[in-house]
């Protein structure tokens, strides 16, 4: 999937030999490039903590071993090694380093192949995750000989290898012209063609998985108020069930829409900069927001949940919590009663 690949983004565009080729704007000054840093610093260190402290969570509490967690330590790591490679990106600001990563091809094709590759695998991980919530809602009484360990670590490779697919295009389809800029390496089907239209389909799968936990999310908030109404509820405290329910809600659509939020700017941008003039600076910025839906996973997906709340806070703390195994089913990352 595209991100930070878009670092350059061209405000004029010239032609040459019948192609666009992008040129790039004026250099950002030195306070810019101060920010940018520390930025691209403080989000660095927010990725790996983050990811780390929830992949720990997993392996050191077996009450978190479960289906759903596996392809959120999947997600996790490939968040993790997202951010690993944010330095290799914040070469960018600095003159010497970009000349010598201009100067060398190879390097500079890994540098977008391995980022392609590990966000891919986290938005295809954020796709799974939903699709996993959907069968949970809507075959309660079969998920679990639906889902099984050995099944969903069959789909965690298949991410995984699809991603790897990804990430290997750009040493595949490139430009090189001794420039180590995203508009002038990754070519425009790619982008245009590729990049894209796949992120928005990812976007529209979740939107379903999503919708549809939403709409039975409400369906079982009227009828815990139709029961409560008519005092014939079957539930000990319908007031609870409806909260929960409303809670799942709300969570389901912060998932939703920081992932939104996190990944649209960037990539309506790169899509503008091919018709029209767009600041770098501005780039920049939506670059970096993109890097952060990487540690805002970690929150959304295990924060949420207090089996994990109990392990982070053992892990931290390094005091021991005792945990509570789940009366409706495994662990879940987020659950609607």
């Amino acid at each position: 999937m595209e991100s930070a690949a878009f670092v350059m983004v061209p405000n004029t565009t010239e032609t040459n030999n019948g192609t666009e080729s992008p040129r790039i704007d004026s250099d950002i000054s030195m306070t810019q490039q101060i920010m940018l840093v520390v930025l691209f610093i403080a989000v660095l260190v927010f990725i790996l903590g983050g990811n780390l402290l929830t992949i720990m969570a997993v392996v050191r509490t077996p009450a978190l071993r479960t289906v759903p967690n596996m392809y959120v330590v999947s997600l996790a790591v490939a968040d993790f090694l997202t951010g690993a490679i944010i330095p290799y990106y914040a070469i960018s600001f600095f003159p010497s380093l970009q000349e010598k990563l201009n100067a060398n091809k190879y390097m500079c094709l890994s540098r977008y192949a391995l980022f392609h590759l590990f966000v891919a695998e986290s938005i295809a991980c954020m796709v799974v995750i939903a699709f996993d919530r959907f069968l949970f809602i809507k075959y309660p009484l079969h998920y679990r000989s639906i889902t099984s360990h050995r099944k969903a670590g069959i789909v965690i490779a298949g991410t995984w290898v699809a991603s790897i697919l990804v990430g290997m295009v750009p040493l595949w389809e490139y430009h090189w012209n001794n420039d180590c800029t995203s508009f002038e390496v990754l070519t425009r089907v790619f982008r245009l063609y590729g990049l894209i239209p796949g992120f928005f389909l990812c976007l529209l799968l979740t939107a379903l998985f999503y919708g549809y936990i939403v709409k039975k999310a409400l369906a079982h908030q009227r009828e815990a108020l139709a029961r409560r109404a008519s005092q014939l509820s079957g539930s000990s405290n319908p007031v609870v069930s409806s909260a929960n329910d409303w809670k799942s809600v709300k969570v389901f659509l912060l998932v939703f829409g920081v992932f939104v939020a996190c990944w649209f700017p960037n990539f309506t941008l790169v899509f503008v900069g091919y018709f029209a003039d767009v600041p770098k600076t501005l780039v920049f910025f939506t670059v970096i927001l993109g890097f952060l839906n990487s540690g805002m996973n970690c929150i959304i997906y295990a924060w949420q949940n207090h089996h994990f709340n109990n392990a982070f806070k053992t892990i931290l703390c390094g005091r021991r919590r005792r945990t509570s195994t789940s009366s409706d089913g495994p662990t879940q990352v987020v659950r609607i009663s």
